[in-house]
């Protein structure tokens, strides 16, 4: 069965067709063995990442494969380009198969480092995963050389005791039509703000509201070598109504000040990821499973937020153990089963038309089928917003310095902010327009 993608009002892709339809397993059995390796050859597959293969994942695999082990080699998401840049420079080793984020993932697209998966050994089939996949993970010749690892489909998560005290009710639907777009988002902050005596936030800092309100705008960051500066003036507008409005506070993400608020009663709103209950909230909010959290679509829509991808450069050692790995794990039924018991789930199509795939509980959230909300609430008004080769450079050297700048000096002009984004890029990257 070939859904791939609909276009719904507007032309705008909607990343699934919901409710699914359950079919029979027939043929997929043979889509997941084609280009298959000749089972039987034993060997280590090196991972360079910044997120380990989770417990289930790694036991599956094993089970399955017990000839081959996973040398897994930490390395942070910041830092993963520049390692790959150095020994490609120096000339070593290259892992076996490469993390990608989703940031540097235009970029490295177009290196030609990366295996063409639809060429022989591999073979790899295109209805095995989504249509709004590919041009996420091919290259320049449109060949697919990364396969998807994480849907990233992400809405709003809110704290449902504040939301009952300050907006009086703690349901989704209810909440979404309190909060029909930015402005009322804006309105409710305000009141909030008051009622709290400046202690409530809406969002810990601008870069959430940043990472929400990007992900709403359907136009990539650049078209070829020209930065979309119209995007980014666009984008700085509304960031720069909810900074005046005082509603969001200013810790910054992923710090331990950011961390605990998870726990705290002085921030209402998060932007939150199929990943996020799992690895963001709970971590973070170890007493909140008696159902304290609530999930929406935000004002504007759905986002995607993050999402990784699997590659095999053309130097990997173990090429045939490490397409077995990604083909396990990533593109057949049962890798999609231990992936979802870890809290994530792959890009593999089938997996969706098995009746209960997509439902989904979790103590932190209560009653509430985040499942259900995150694939048909939330997908149903998300948009994928087109990568391109400059996209890491762009939010690097740009979107963080002024966000941070627009934090620290609040009275700075819009035309003065984008003119620094602008010139900040381009002494990184002076071939931008």
């Amino acid at each position: 069965m070939n859904k791939g993608t609909r276009l719904g009002k507007r032309g705008l892709p909607f990343l699934f067709l919901l409710p699914l339809i359950a079919c029979a397993d027939g043929g997929t059995k043979a889509e997941e063995a084609k280009g298959n390796p000749s089972i039987g050859s034993s060997g280590t597959v090196t991972i360079w990442g910044w997120d380990k293969p989770k417990d289930n994942v790694l036991q599956g695999f094993k089970k399955r494969y017990p000839e081959i082990s996973i040398n897994y080699v930490n390395i942070s998401s910041a830092d993963i380009m520049k390692k790959l840049q150095v020994s490609l420079a120096a000339g070593g080793k290259l892992p076996d198969i490469l993390m990608i984020e989703r940031d540097f993932r235009g970029q490295l697209n177009h290196m030609n480092l990366l295996e063409n998966l639809e060429a022989a050994p591999y073979e790899f089939n295109r209805h095995l995963i989504f249509d709004y996949d590919f041009p996420q993970n091919s290259n320049a010749n449109s060949k697919v050389v990364s396969i998807p690892m994480d849907m990233s489909i992400a809405g709003l998560a809110y704290k449902r005791e504040l939301t009952k005290q300050y907006f009086g009710t703690d349901d989704p639907k209810e909440l979404q039509a309190l909060f029909p777009n930015w402005d009322q988002f804006i309105a409710k902050g305000k009141d909030v703000l008051e009622e709290s005596g400046g202690k409530v936030y809406m969002f810990t800092s601008l870069r959430e509201a940043w990472q929400i309100i990007a992900g709403q705008n359907p136009e990539p960051y650049a078209d070829g070598n020209r930065i979309n500066v119209k995007k980014l003036a666009n984008l700085f507008v509304l960031i720069r109504k909810l900074s005046d409005a005082g509603i969001i506070d200013n810790l910054d993400k992923s710090s331990p000040a950011s961390n605990t608020s998870y726990a705290q009663n002085n921030h209402i709103f998060y932007p939150a990821a199929i990943w996020s209950p799992r690895y963001q909230i709970e971590p973070n909010d170890k007493h909140g499973s008696n159902g304290r959290w609530g999930l929406m679509v935000p004002p504007g829509g759905g986002f995607i937020w993050g999402g990784s991808s699997f590659g095999i450069p053309h130097k990997a050692k173990n090429k045939e153990q490490a397409w077995k790995f990604i083909q396990w794990a990533f593109l057949s039924q049962e890798g999609a089963e231990a992936n979802k018991k870890d809290g994530i789930f792959t890009h593999y199509k089938a997996a969706y038309d098995h009746p209960g795939f997509i439902n989904w509980t979790t103590p932190w959230f209560g009653k509430q089928d985040i499942g259900i909300t995150f694939f048909q609430d939330i997908n149903a008004v998300t948009k994928y917003v087109p990568l391109s080769q400059y996209d890491d450079t762009i939010i690097t050297n740009g979107v963080l310095i002024a966000l941070k700048t627009l934090a620290s000096e609040p009275e700075i002009g819009n035309d003065e902010l984008i003119k620094k984004v602008i010139q900040s890029i381009k002494n990184v990257a002076p071939e931008l327009k």
